[in-house]
Formats: structure tokens, C-alpha cells, sequence
């Protein structure tokens, strides 16, 4: 297969480009030669991207809106928001429907050795999508730290319009979870779509990725509101100890 069959996509803002940003885009780009698309959400850092956001994403607005006008907590619009532009610059690499694989990774993954190019079909294969599964308590979700589609697969238009439904239409708001792994997972289970997905228990620890890549939570404090929480020094720690 070769390596342009599948392309890598991120979003970030400035503050997450240069808390973690820059290590993630300089170990991919040491160790995988997929093309990586960046959209910037907010202000271009200064680096080559695919487009900013507000171009890629013109829909967000009303989204953001939306989650506005809900008696929200100030944290759960903030999150709400935040994963809004995640979900918002997937749909638009969907809806472009080249090339077969799409692979989104979260910006706060460190890459630990080489990437080989055929990671989404054999992580994949002919699936309609790989990821991992998550839970909030009772309610099933996916960690999308890492996600793969199959742009090619029968029922992509399927789960293209499922997931416009939920953020273009706003009906995330109505979950009492709106969070964007919560959504995918409950648009697989309720459409009949999750038999022919690829869902993994154990969420970057599974024997193939969990050589190639660490996910790193905790780049901002979200907890506390604390500039240097224990979150936080412990992130930094590890990018410290994975540089020497």
C-alpha cells in the first residue's frame, strides 16, 4: 500500500501548538514519512498548515452558539467547545472522502520510534473505522486520541451524515455527555455500525501502536485552574525524560 493512501490530521490552538504541538509535529516528522495535516483553531503559530480553521470549519459558529445559549457550566462549555473543533475538523477531511485512510491524532501524543506506512490498514484493514473504547461510568464511549477511517468503505456516507447530524444540527446537546468520543461511539452503537468497526479495550497500550506512540494527557490544567498543577509537572516530565 503506498503511504499517500493514508494521511495523519490534528487541530490545535496556539497555547496547546506550544505546550505540545512542536514535539508532537517534530516526532512525527522524525519518525513517519504520512503526510500531517495541522489546522490551526485560533492564531497560526508560524508553521505550514492545511488551512486555518475558520475557513475549513465555517459551521463551528453556529455550533458554538448553540453550546452557549445551554446552562452550562463554565468547565463543560469549555470542553464542549474545545472537542467541538476536533469533531468539526474531522467532518471536514471526511466529507473530502480522499484518501482511503484518514488518522486523526490528538496533538498531545508523543511518537517513540518509526511509523510504518501501512499502520492504518493494519490497524484498520477494511473496517469502517479503528479506535479505542472508553467509558464515563456508565456511559460507553471512545478515546479519540487516535482514530482511523476508512473514507472508502461502503457506509462512510452513513456515518458522515450520522456525525453531521450531531454537530451541524447540534444534536450533541441533547447528550448528557456532549463530548465527541461519547458521540461517535453512540452513533456506531444506535445505527447498527459498530459491527464493522475496529475497537480496541485497552487505549494506546495495545501491542502494535503502544511501541510507536504515547498519549500524554494534561498539557493544561482543566482540573484546578492552577498554572503548574500536578498534572501538568507530570506531562512535563515525561517530555523531559522521552528527549534524553
Amino acid at each position: 500500500m503506498s503511504q499517500f493512501d493514508t494521511i495523519a490530521i490534528t487541530s490545535f490552538s496556539k497555547p496547546l501548538y506550544n505546550s505540545l504541538g512542536k514535539k508532537f509535529i517534530k516526532t512525527w516528522e522524525e519518525n513517519s514519512k504520512i503526510p500531517l495535516h495541522c489546522v490551526s483553531e485560533d492564531e497560526n503559530p508560524g508553521i505550514t498548515l492545511f488551512n486555518n480553521f475558520d475557513k475549513v470549519c465555517p459551521q463551528f459558529n453556529d455550533f458554538k452558539e448553540a453550546v452557549l445559549k445551554k446552562n452550562y457550566s463554565r468547565k463543560k462549555t469549555d470542553k464542549v467547545i474545545k472537542w467541538g473543533r476536533k469533531a468539526h475538523t474531522i467532518l471536514y477531511f471526511l466529507r473530502i472522502r480522499m484518501p482511503k485512510y484518514i488518522m486523526w491524532i490528538d496533538i498531545d501524543v508523543l511518537v517513540k520510534s518509526k511509523i510504518p506506512n501501512n499502520i492504518a490498514e493494519k490497524l484498520c484493514g477494511n473496517s469502517l473505522l479503528f479506535g479505542y473504547e472508553e467509558a464515563f461510568k456508565t456511559i460507553l464511549a471512545m478515546e479519540t486520541g487516535l482514530v482511523i477511517f476508512n473514507t472508502k468503505h461502503q457506509l462512510i456516507s452513513n456515518l458522515i451524515a450520522q456525525y453531521e447530524d450531531y454537530y451541524y444540527k447540534h444534536k450533541v446537546l441533547t447528550l448528557s455527555k456532549p463530548y465527541d468520543g461519547v458521540v461517535l461511539r453512540t452513533i456506531i452503537d444506535k445505527t447498527g455500525l459498530r459491527r464493522h468497526c475496529r475497537l480496541h479495550s485497552r487505549s494506546f497500550r495495545d501491542p502494535y501502536v503502544k511501541p510507536l506512540m504515547k498519549h500524554i494527557k494534561g498539557h493544561r490544567c482543566e482540573c484546578c485552574n492552577a498554572k503548574r498543577c500536578r498534572r501538568q509537572r507530570g506531562s512535563e516530565r515525561f517530555w523531559k525524560e522521552s528527549e534524553q
